[in-house]
C-alpha cells in the first residue's frame, strides 16, 4: 500500500460514486415492468435477427452490442428512475 502525506485529488463526486455502485435495492414494481418491456421487445429483435442475418463475425458482434445496449438501459432504469409509491 502506498502511503503519502499529500491529500490526492478525486475525480468523481462522492454522490456519483454512491448512484454509480451502491446497492440499488429490490427495484420498484414499475422499474421491472419497464425493464420486461424492455427485455421483451430485445428478444423479439434478438430473434428477428437470428433469422435475417447470416451466421458470421458481423452476426456475433451485433448481438453483443444489443446485449451492452439492454445492459445499458436496465443500468439507466435503475440509476434514473426513482418512483415513489403513493
Amino acid at each position: 500500500m502506498i502511503t503519502t502525506n499529500k491529500k490526492l485529488p478525486t475525480s468523481m463526486p462522492r454522490e456519483e460514486i454512491h448512484k454509480r455502485f451502491s446497492l440499488k435495492g429490490l427495484p420498484t414494481i414499475t422499474q421491472a415492468e419497464l425493464k420486461n418491456v424492455l427485455s421483451k421487445h430485445t428478444v423479439e429483435l434478438a430473434q428477428m435477427m437470428n433469422q435475417l442475418c447470416p451466421a458470421s463475425r458481423e452476426a456475433s458482434l451485433a448481438f453483443t452490442h444489443l446485449e451492452t445496449a439492454v445492459y445499458w438501459a436496465h443500468s439507466s432504469i435503475d440509476r434514473h428512475l426513482h418512483i415513489t409509491k403513493k
